[in-house]
C-alpha cells in the first residue's frame, strides 16, 4: 500500500526519465532528469501547498424572503470557504416545474461595519458590498433544484451581470473566510417570451435573459441562505462543520 506523495513519487520514477503525469487533486508534469534529485523537493513542494490552503464547510436552512421576516422555506445551502475562493451548492425542493431561476452572490468583506448582525442591503456601501450573478437553472419536473457555484477573489468575469449601482467588485484578496456571504435565489417563473428561434440573449423575456438576469417584473419568490464570517483553520488542517445564523 502507498501510504504516502513521497511512497508515490518513488513507487513512478523506477529507472524512468521520461515525463510523467501524477494525480495528487490537480494533475502534474514531471520531468525526471533526474527523478531522485526531484523526488523530495517535489513531495515536499506538494504536501506544503496542501497544508497551507485550509478549507470550512457551513450550511445552514434556506429562508424565503419574499415578504418580510423571513420565513422557513424546503431546502438547505452549503458553503466551502478557503482563503480565495467560495463554493457554493443550494437546495431546493417543492418548487414549480419548468420556472427559470436565478443564483446570486451578496459579499459583505468588511462586514464588521455592517449596523447589524446579519448584514443587510442597507449595509453594502459602507461594508464593501458585491452583488454579481452566481448561475442559472431550471426547475425540475419534480419541483427540486439543486445547483453548485463558486466565486474567486477579485471583481465578478467579465459580462457577468451585477448591480450597477455598486462598485464592480467580488471577494476581497484573502478575504475567503472574514467575508458574510448572502445567497440569493429568484424564481422568475416561465419566461413570457416563447421564442425558441431567437439567437439574441439580450430580450428581456427570453430563456437566456430570464437565467442570468436579475429580478424580472413580478418574481414568484426569493429564497436566501445566510452564513456568517468563519475563522480561518490553522495551517495544515482543515476546519470542520459549522452553520449559519437559525
Amino acid at each position: 500500500m502507498i501510504r504516502s506523495i513521497r511512497e508515490l513519487l518513488r513507487f513512478l520514477s523506477v529507472e524512468s526519465a521520461a515525463p510523467f503525469l501524477v494525480a495528487t487533486g490537480c494533475a502534474l508534469l514531471l520531468s525526471l532528469t533526474p527523478a531522485r534529485a526531484q523526488q523530495a523537493p517535489l513531495a515536499e513542494f506538494i504536501e506544503r501547498s496542501l497544508a497551507t490552503n485550509p478549507k470550512t464547510f457551513q450550511f445552514t436552512n434556506i429562508r424565503d424572503i419574499t415578504v418580510m421576516p423571513a420565513t422557513g422555506a424546503a431546502g438547505g445551502a452549503f458553503l466551502i470557504r478557503s482563503r480565495n475562493g467560495l463554493t457554493a451548492r443550494v437546495m431546493l425542493t417543492d418548487l414549480m416545474p419548468g420556472h427559470a431561476l436565478t443564483y446570486w452572490w451578496i459579499l459583505f468583506n468588511a462586514p464588521q461595519l455592517c449596523a447589524q448582525t446579519p448584514c443587510a442591503d442597507t449595509d453594502l456601501m459602507t461594508a464593501g458590498g458585491a452583488v454579481h450573478y452566481g448561475s442559472g437553472a431550471i426547475t425540475s419536473y419534480n419541483g427540486t433544484a439543486n445547483v453548485t457555484f463558486s466565486t474567486d477573489s477579485g471583481g465578478p468575469p467579465e459580462g457577468a451581470v451585477g448591480n450597477p449601482t455598486l462598485p464592480q467588485r467580488g471577494l476581497v484578496m484573502h478575504n475567503g473566510f472574514g467575508a458574510e456571504v448572502h445567497l440569493v435565489v429568484v424564481d422568475h417563473g416561465v419566461p413570457v417570451v416563447a421564442d425558441f428561434t431567437s439567437t439574441d440573449p439580450d430580450i428581456a423575456g427570453t430563456w437566456a435573459w430570464e437565467l442570468t438576469h436579475p429580478l424580472p417584473p413580478g418574481p414568484d419568490w426569493i429564497r436566501a441562505a445566510i452564513f456568517l464570517p468563519s475563522s480561518a483553520p490553522p495551517m495544515g488542517g482543515n476546519g470542520g462543520g459549522g452553520h449559519g445564523p437559525d
